[in-house]
C-alpha cells in the first residue's frame, strides 16, 4: 500500500489465468480517494479465483472483459461472459466501465466489441439492477467523478 496526498493505493494479484496454464503475472489496484473508491481489477481471466481481497463499498469498477479465444461463436463465449460478469459483480460495484473493446492488431476471432459489451451489460443488470454500466468507446470522455458519476 502507499499514498500519494489524499489517495491511497493497494496493488493485489489478479489472475490472468487458472493455477497450472501459462501465467502472466498480473495485478490489479483499488484506489481509496475521499469521494470513494475505484477498483480497477485487471486482465482477470479465471473467473473463479478465491484469493481476491475483500475490497467492500466499491464506487467504480473498470472491468477488462474478456470471455475466451473464440469472439466469433456465442456457444464458446457466452457462458465465459456469464462468469466475467458474475465474478465481477461479486464486487458490487455501483459504477462499471466494461473495457478492453476494438483491441487493436487483434483479428475478430480474438476481438471483443460493443455487442459482446451490451450482452454483458444486460447480464449485469440481472443481478446489479441498481448499478450504473457503461460501455465507453475509443476516444469517448467518462466522467470518473465518484459523485456526479452515479
Amino acid at each position: 500500500c502507499w499514498e500519494i496526498g489524499q489517495l491511497k493505493f493497494r496493488a493485489f494479484e489478479s489472475p490472468h489465468t487458472k493455477p497450472g496454464e501459462s501465467v502472466f503475472l498480473q495485478c490489479g489496484y483499488e484506489i481509496q480517494a475521499p469521494e470513494g473508491k475505484i477498483l480497477i481489477s485487471g486482465d482477470i481471466r479465471d473467473y473463479e479465483y478465491e484469493g481476491f481481497p475483500k475490497f467492500g463499498d466499491v464506487d467504480l469498477c473498470f472491468a477488462h472483459l474478456w470471455a475466451g479465444n473464440d469472439a466469433l461463436n456465442s456457444d464458446s463465449y457466452m457462458p465465459l461472459l456469464k462468469q466475467f460478469v458474475e465474478c465481477h459483480a461479486s464486487f458490487a460495484a455501483k459504477k462499471y466501465f466494461l473495457c478492453h473493446l476494438y483491441e487493436i492488431g487483434r483479428e475478430d476471432k480474438y476481438l471483443w466489441h460493443s455487442g459482446h459489451a451490451e450482452l454483458a451489460k444486460k447480464m449485469f443488470y440481472e443481478i446489479l439492477p441498481e448499478s450504473v454500466i457503461e460501455v465507453p468507446n475509443i476516444g469517448d470522455r467518462i466522467c470518473m467523478d465518484l459523485q456526479k458519476g452515479k
